[in-house]
Order: structure tokens, then sequence, then C-alpha cells
């Protein structure tokens, strides 16, 4: 494939990019990444949870963004068939929301790390003095070493829950979390390897793409397409990485695993990093 700033699989990367160097950054992870059906999926979970704190040893400054609060007021209520519609899917949230948290607090208890509960909605963005309070409240969890959890509050803000724009399974979210804070670097944690040249679904020859140093390439592959049972698709996770690289913020797209966060740092993940656009 011939596109101006794309590289492919196997194509060595830039050397722009140093992720060590980033001390400030955002972490995303999706429904689909979390889950198994209806249940969560307890090694990702655990492997996350590993990866934040060893980063967090190393002296990074972590903010990790999470979706999955539907899906575990689904399983815990045992609800079989669709979602109900949006009134079901904000009792899902206001059940699930408490259990995801309650997952995260035992897992990271294991290590001895603070984090802190923060749910936001599109206003906070909006308003300036939300705003503020938010950035100023973030920045001292960070100074006191805590990792704040960030996730949108389902039970107020509707607009995603009825399939409307906003945070899109919080890639946006993410995004615009990474901007407010100055990070460095945004990662995406997802079901799928990272950004291909064509959709894989329907082309095998679609490639993995490496590399991604300009607005105009990150847009002319870009694939459309939703996911379920999250809200999100690669579209949105384009769209947020859109939004971090005009905010001089490195993203990073890649399937979550295990050790995803370390692979990265170590250089040696098989995702697709897209330079900010100060590089």
């Amino acid at each position: 494939m011939c596109i101006t700033g794309v590289q492919i699989l196997d194509a060595p990367l830039s050397e722009k990019m140093n992720f060590n160097n980033a001390k400030r950054v955002v972490v995303k992870i999706g429904t689909n990444a979390l889950m198994r059906g209806n249940e969560p999926d307890t090694g990702i979970m655990a492997g996350l949870v590993d990866d934040l704190c060893k980063l967090r040893r190393g002296r990074k400054e972590i903010i990790l963004v999470t979706s999955g609060a539907v899906g575990f007021g689904k399983g815990r209520l045992n609800y079989e068939g669709n979602s109900g519609g949006v009134i079901m899917q904000q009792v899902f949230a206001a059940v699930g929301q408490n259990l995801l948290m309650r997952r995260y607090t035992a897992l990271f208890d294991l290590y001895s790390q603070p984090i802190a509960q923060v749910l936001l909605t599109q206003r906070d963005f909006a308003n300036k003095n939300s705003l503020g309070n938010l950035r100023n409240t973030l920045n001292k969890l960070l100074d006191l070493g805590a990792i704040p959890i960030v996730n949108e509050n389902d039970v107020t803000a509707t607009e995603e829950l009825a399939s409307k724009k906003a945070f899109s399974d919080n890639d946006m979210l993410a995004a615009l979390v990474a901007k407010t804070m100055n990070a460095e670097l945004l990662v995406v944690l997802t079901d799928v390897d990272g950004i291909y040249s064509t959709n894989p679904k329907t082309d095998k020859k679609a490639a993995l793409v490496r590399e991604i140093s300009s607005l105009t390439a990150l847009e002319r592959i870009a694939a459309g397409g939703k996911s379920k049972p999250g809200r999100g698709g690669m579209k949105t996770k384009i769209d947020a990485a859109k939004l971090a690289c005009k905010s001089g913020i490195a993203t990073v797209i890649t399937r979550a695993t295990h050790t995803a966060l370390s692979e990265i740092y170590s250089d040696k993940f098989s995702g697709t990093t897209i330079l900010p656009k100060s590089l």
C-alpha cells in the first residue's frame, strides 16, 4: 500500500517516538476487551492492573479510562436478549459500575495501589469551571500517587446509550482526558491488533499498519463499522487518535493482552502507533 505517512507491518518504526519518555499516560480499555459474553475476562483485568502498577512503580502518571459497567450490570442481573433500550442500559450501568470498581479495587489492593473513581459526561468538558475542577482534581490525585479510573456517567448521560455520537465506548472520552491532562501518550486497548490498511473482515490482503505519521494518512485508511456489545468501532478509535494527534499526543492502538502495556514500553508490541502532529 502506498500512502504517504504509513508504514505497514514489518517496516522499521520511526525513532521519533520513545515511549519511555512519556511520563503521563492515559490508558483506555473497551468493553469487548474486558468482557467474554456477560462475564468479565479476569485474566485480562489482572494483567492490565499488573502492567499499570509496574508503570506506577516506574514513576509514570497513569489515568485509566474503562468501559464495562453496562456489561458487568447485564451479567449480574442475568439479563438475556437485546439491551432493552436506553433505560435498561442505564439500569445495567447503575448495577455494573459498582461491580466494575469492586473488581478493580480488589486487583489494585494486591499491589497497595490507591485508585479513585471519576465519572464524567460531555457537559464536564463543555463547561469551563467543570473542566478546571476536573483538571485540578486529577492533577492532585496523580500527585498523591493514585490512579484515577474514569468512565462515562451512563446513568445520567444518555447520548451514547442512545447510539448518538457522545464518547463512543469511551474512545473519545479517553482522548479528551488525554488532551485536558496534557498526556504524552494515549493507549487504546481493544479486541483487534490495531489499524489495518483495509477492512480485514472483507479483504484477505489487509495488512496491519505499524505507524501513521500524518492526519491525511490516518483519514485515508479509516475503516468504519461498529462492534457489539461495545458501542465503538475502529472509526471511533481513529477519531480519538485524530484528536490526540492534533493535541500533540502519541496514540497506540493494540490488542488487550495480559502484558500489552509492558510490550508497548519494551517496543515488542504489534499494534499501530499514530505519531503526534508536533513530531
